[in-house]
């Protein structure tokens, strides 16, 4: 099968799974989520938690079909790891913690107030949704389709630069620095999921590091939407290349040298476990 083939294939299956994806989400997007809001209101922490949950169902069980049905195998990127999701937790918050309480030892960044948390826990289950449903798109689906086609380290850059393109939009992330730091999150999440093949334990390390961020009071990914909820009100000032400006942290030289140097580490591991695969050329397995 030639290359052209295999990526016509690879094209198809792939705008197959999105659409797998897409269309649970959008039923209840349309259909049950405004039934639920008028039954519990449409703020508040229940209607966020409800319509959080029903959203990642509906993208899980989405995500689940196009594995059993189309690829015909079973979903073990979708099974409960509870362990290696709680280290991804725990690695989330250090890897862009410590960049952050670095910038606020050295007065970069200045803490203002505690606003309490009664407005970040709605959006906690929020960011986690969020979280899981980029993992789907751009890790369990697009990430999954190019490694087949070209292998493992050639998927990574090009799925890391799709990852990145998307965010350009954001408000405030708009530089070409924004763009490499989205790459190398990127790249750093793709290579966590080679690690680990889990769609969970990805999803809660993503999810994890923008809600330390949100926490922080400073902005999103060049996103000012969450910091009316956040516990703490936090302030920036310096230079853009080193505070990230209003971009947020990531595009802080100091968080993408820790980037960096986890993504160095996680291919280098990646590779010594023996976790970089070659392409496979065939899409589909046909059923025994």
């Amino acid at each position: 099968m030639s290359f052209l083939m295999s990526l016509g294939r690879m094209t198809g299956l792939l705008l197959v799974g999105i659409a797998c994806v897409a269309i649970p989400m959008a039923v209840v997007k349309l259909g049950v989520l405004p039934l639920l809001h008028l039954a519990l209101g449409s703020t508040g922490r229940s209607a966020s938690l409800a319509s959080a949950a029903l959203m990642t169902v509906a993208m899980a069980s989405g995500f689940w079909g196009y594995i059993h049905f189309l690829e015909h195998r079973p979903a073990t990127e979708l099974a409960p790891r509870p362990a290696l999701t709680l280290l991804g937790v725990a690695s989330a918050i250090a890897l862009i913690g410590g960049p952050m309480l670095a910038l606020y030892a050295t007065g970069f960044y200045r803490l203002q107030a505690y606003q309490g948390l009664t407005a970040y826990w709605p959006a906690i289950p929020t960011v986690l949704a969020a979280g899981v449903f980029e993992e789907i798109l751009f890790r369990g689906l697009i990430f999954t389709a190019l490694e087949r086609l070209m292998g493992s380290v050639p998927a990574l850059i090009v799925q890391s630069l799709i990852f990145a393109a998307p965010h350009m939009f954001n408000a405030n992330w708009t530089g070409w620095i924004d763009l490499l730091a989205g790459a190398l999150i990127g790249a750093m999440w793709t290579c966590l999921y080679m690690l680990w093949r889990n769609i969970w334990a990805v999803a809660f390390h993503h999810a994890a590091w923008n809600l330390t961020i949100v926490a922080s009071g400073l902005p999103l990914s060049g996103l000012e939407d969450f910091r009316a909820a956040a516990p703490f009100r936090s302030v920036y000032s310096g230079p853009d290349l080193i505070t990230g400006g209003a971009a947020g942290p990531e595009p802080s030289v100091v968080t993408m040298a820790v980037v960096a140097l986890a993504l160095g580490a996680l291919l280098l591991l990646a590779q010594r476990t023996h976790k970089l695969r070659a392409p496979q050329r065939l899409m589909v397995q046909t059923p025994s």
